[in-house]
């Protein structure tokens, strides 16, 4: 080796060691290293925590107990919020994780969600016990066949509480993050909505969604954290219902007018529509007056248009009310609003034509005979019959 390259090793061995000498005077609790600490720490630990960013600096690990948990974040954030200066980065003990029966984390699941149900929300139910400063899940949402993604939404806000979460949670591990800001412990005690899981679909198929508990490592799994310590909490997974669809048909009530012994001049239609899955079901009418153009012999499947007139033919002057009934809906427990469609009928006088009435208005005038001369000698055609 020459001496050349003996002196130049020596001079990158004295660039590469300055650093390390400089950074020797480490600050309790400054997990991004920046010489300070500040919401920039707290901000590495819970990006740590709920997104598996990367792991803080060992002068992260301030609570005086092994590993990089909510414990450290809430260490952080009541010092920056409270005052409080409770940093401690001898290790001397580890968490405890002993069994909680005063804490309940109930986790969502919905099985079959069915095509043209787009958007689904499954609550994410806390029960904690009082003096809880902080609580970690860490969860997995899983999606047996894929036709759609979750995120994650804030439900409840508490006073001098922060909530947060990851941002991504399928098809990753996220994790939900609540921690105190200062003396207000009891206000996160007791039952409580936080966060959603949130189903938006992208494509067609059934989805089995469950939440699922995870622990990313001995120290990072589901806990609540209280005097210093994490706790287990028990974990109840509970089953939403997929939600019955509902059926509305617009407008809701028909009223029609036509002469006694005719059928109406207007057609008029009817929509329905489903807010969830598709549904099939049969129409029917309560009266022979009342009569579905077109109607389909196989049934109808959301969304749906009908066009119905009335046959007032065989009927004379007076109001006759009558319904278009729904049957055989599938599903069974879909709900339709309104149940059936109100039809009101009202005939009136009919129009007579006496002979010799050409334009139909009902009397023989002048304008009769100047129908007659266009149809013969000007736009020679056949005199038009009157409806």
């Amino acid at each position: 080796m020459t001496r050349r390259r003996l002196w130049s090793m020596a001079v990158v061995c004295i660039v590469v060691s300055l650093p390390s000498f400089t950074l020797a005077q480490t600050v309790c609790g400054d997990a991004d290293q920046d010489g300070t600490v500040d919401f920039g720490d707290f901000a590495t630990i819970v990006n740590y925590l709920s997104e598996g960013g990367p792991y803080p600096s060992a002068s992260g690990d301030c609570d005086n107990r092994s590993g990089i948990t909510i414990s450290d974040a809430q260490t952080v954030i009541r010092y920056i919020f409270c005052g409080e200066s409770p940093f401690d980065c001898v290790i001397q003990s580890s968490y405890g994780f002993s069994p909680s029966l005063a804490d309940t984390v109930f986790l969502p699941f919905m099985a079959a969600i069915p095509d043209g149900l787009d958007t689904v929300r499954l609550p994410v139910v806390t029960s904690l016990a009082v003096d809880t400063r902080a609580f970690y899940i860490p969860c997995e949402v899983s999606e047996t066949n894929g036709p759609g993604r979750f995120q994650l939404n804030r439900v409840d806000e508490v006073n001098d509480w922060g909530l947060g979460h990851g941002s991504e949670p399928s098809p990753n591990t996220a994790a939900l993050v609540g921690f105190e800001t200062c003396e207000h412990p009891d206000s996160i005690a007791g039952r409580h909505t936080f966060f959603n899981m949130v189903f938006t679909r992208s494509q067609p198929g059934l989805a089995d969604i469950i939440c699922v508990a995870v622990i990313r490592t001995p120290t990072l799994r589901i806990a609540v954290e209280r005097g210093g310590d994490l706790y287990t909490p028990v974990v109840m997974y509970y089953e939403v219902p997929v939600p019955h669809p509902t059926v509305t048909a617009s407008p809701s009530s028909l009223n029609m007018i036509a002469e006694a012994g005719y059928w109406t001049k207007t057609s008029y239609d009817v929509t329905f529509t489903s807010d969830g899955a598709q549904v099939s079901f049969d129409l029917g009418v309560s009266d022979d007056w009342i009569v579905i153009e077109n109607p389909s012999p196989t049934g109808y499947t959301t969304p749906a248009t009908i066009t119905v007139k009335a046959n007032a033919s065989a009927l004379i002057l007076g109001d006759y009310q009558g319904q278009i009934t729904v049957s055989n809906a599938n599903p069974d427990d879909a709900e339709f609003v309104p149940s059936a469609i109100d039809v009101a009928l009202s005939t009136t006088e009919p129009l007579i034509i006496p002979p010799g009435d050409l334009n139909c208005d009902g009397v023989v005038t002048l304008g009769d005979i100047m129908l007659m001369v266009d149809c013969l000698f000007i736009s020679v055609r056949p005199v038009p019959a009157c409806e």
